[in-house]
């Protein structure tokens, strides 16, 4: 058997960036942490069961639970305050399996070249100062126990527990010294136990999209890829952005051709150790004031962005012709290839959860009526304003923004815009639960026509951070109702570039759906 300890939470300076989690539950590349683990043992343990020690006062979501399930993961459940020793002899006692071996995982650490023998430890080379337990069998390099134990005899281990009076350490000495523990040395260890080996670990596990390859080290992210007019429209609005405004954004620090043969384009920019809003709205557990500090720094961005640069009528005109194309000829231009591929009648009324609303074609033009009837912000413009954008330092209190769009709709770069776009995009994130979706976190209609049923899987806490949003004047006064209409748009819009997930893309349909009948009632 496998266990996974996880049953005390993280030390407090993990618990500021990410609230008060369980180790195996941290955000880790868009997943929890016991996501990756499960992976990598069961492909190097097939068949054998998975647990999970958590402490008894930790409420599982619904989604986190769904995800438990998918990777055959069995909870344990062990009262709070426990040592590790203590901790995993009750764990040992719940399971019952005393004639077994025990294969053991700290919940806060990965190690992709495990050992598939017994009686063995994992061991790694460290040169940081934390409290890890020195293996003094080591004569030249520092070796540290690095969280992964595989013991034979799970009844003599659980002897050497009780021997030990809650000392894991001695526990492990006293197996070692009964049955002898093999030494393995890994290369390929990551720990999220710590704020700075959580982000050195989580550099190596990046998420990207298909068309980008991100490369991190040597303390800069290089983003390349097979767009290169996007990408190069990207690495220009970063040198572009007026003195006052490059506090906000990482330094940008190259920018060029990538010699590779295929006209491709790269960037780089310094790599801060920083979570991205959406993996803190959906697997974090922040509080309303943590949110509260973020939405301020938000609005004080959308306000330099209003006056960092001077714009003529010729630029507001600009702007206002961007915006129409943006909101109007591009969703419709979007919507229609959707429906194309999908052949779906954009003219058919729709139903949501059981309730009658209009049809997509009647609901795209009653948004850009009253998205038009909302006066124009023009500044400058992210364009891609959404949370996984946006990076949050709780150490200096500050947002970083990265990934800006640079182009508009005809993909002509710019560098000013209409901001009532990226407060939208603020807003897709926070009431529309876009990150949920992309997460999974979501149950949807199996059927094709335009009779829906959603239900995203929300945590608990999500309400007030939405409503605390709702009501903040983020933009010259604006909250995220005066943009609602923007943001259904922005949904609709969005549906081609989820075809490679038609239960997704659909999800996404319906929520269009939620937020047009949550903009009219």
């Amino acid at each position: 058997m496998i266990v996974v300890t996880s049953a005390a939470y993280v030390d407090s300076e993990l618990q500021s960036e990410f609230g008060r989690l369980p180790p195996a539950f941290l955000p880790v590349a868009n997943h929890r942490l016991f996501v990756h683990q499960a992976a990598l043992l069961a492909r190097h343990f097939p068949g054998e069961p998975i647990y999970l020690s958590l402490p008894e006062s930790h409420a599982v979501s619904h989604r986190d639970a769904q995800a438990l399930e998918a990777h055959a993961i069995q909870v344990l459940r062990v009262p709070d305050g426990l040592t590790l020793a203590d901790s995993l002899l009750f764990s040992i006692n719940t399971v019952g399996r005393y004639d077994d071996g025990m294969r053991l995982l700290l919940g806060d650490t990965l190690i992709s070249d495990l050992p598939t023998g017994w009686d063995c430890l994992s061991v790694a080379e460290s040169a940081d100062d934390y409290d890890w337990q020195v293996d003094h069998g080591s004569e030249t390099a520092v070796r540290v126990w690095c969280g992964y134990f595989a013991f034979q005899s799970v009844s003599r281990l659980a002897k050497c527990l009780v021997a030990a009076r809650g000392s894991f350490e001695r526990a492990v000495s006293a197996y070692d010294e009964a049955c002898y523990l093999q030494r393995v040395q890994t290369a390929q260890w990551s720990d999220f136990g710590h704020v700075n080996t959580f982000y050195r670990s989580r550099a190596r596990i990046t998420t990207q999209r298909a068309f980008n390859d991100l490369a991190i080290g040597d303390r800069r992210v290089r983003k390349t890829g097979s767009q290169p007019r996007k990408l190069e429209a990207e690495a220009r609005w970063f040198e572009a952005l007026p003195p006052r405004l490059r506090v906000y954004v990482p330094q940008l620090l190259d920018r060029g051709a990538v010699e590779d043969g295929d006209g491709g384009y790269g960037y780089e920019l310094e790599y801060l150790c920083m979570a991205p809003l959406n993996e803190l709205y959906v697997h974090g557990r922040n509080s309303t004031a943590f949110w509260s500090r973020v939405f301020r720094h938000l609005a004080d961005w959308l306000a330099a962005c209003q006056t960092a640069v001077p714009l003529g009528e010729r630029e507001r005109q600009a702007v206002a012709q961007d915006s129409r194309g943006m909101l109007g000829d591009k969703t419709r231009a979007r919507l229609d290839a959707y429906a194309t591929a999908s052949g779906m009648n954009l003219s058919a009324p729709t139903r949501l959860n059981g309730r009658a609303l209009p049809s997509l074609a009647e609901i795209l033009e009653r948004c850009l009526e009253a998205a038009a009837r909302v006066p124009l912000v023009p500044g400058v413009m992210h364009g891609d304003l959404c949370f996984s954008n946006i990076l949050f330092d709780t150490r200096s209190d500050c947002i970083k923004l990265i990934d800006p769009r640079g182009l508009n709709f005809r993909d002509e770069p710019r560098l000013v815009g209409d901001l009532r776009y990226d407060l939208a995009k603020l807003a897709h994130s926070v009431l529309g639960l876009y990150d949920y979706i992309v997460a999974d976190a979501f149950e949807i209609d199996d059927g094709t026509g335009l009779d829906f049923r959603l239900r995203i899987h929300a945590d608990e806490d999500v309400a007030a951070i939405q409503k605390l949003f709702a009501a903040l004047p983020l933009l010259n006064g604006m909250t995220a109702r005066h943009v609602a209409p923007i943001t259904v748009l922005l949904f609709l819009s969005m549906l081609p570039l989820h075809q490679d997930a038609p239960r997704r893309q659909r999800a996404m349909l319906a929520n269009a759906l939620r937020l047009y009948e949550q903009m009219e009632h």
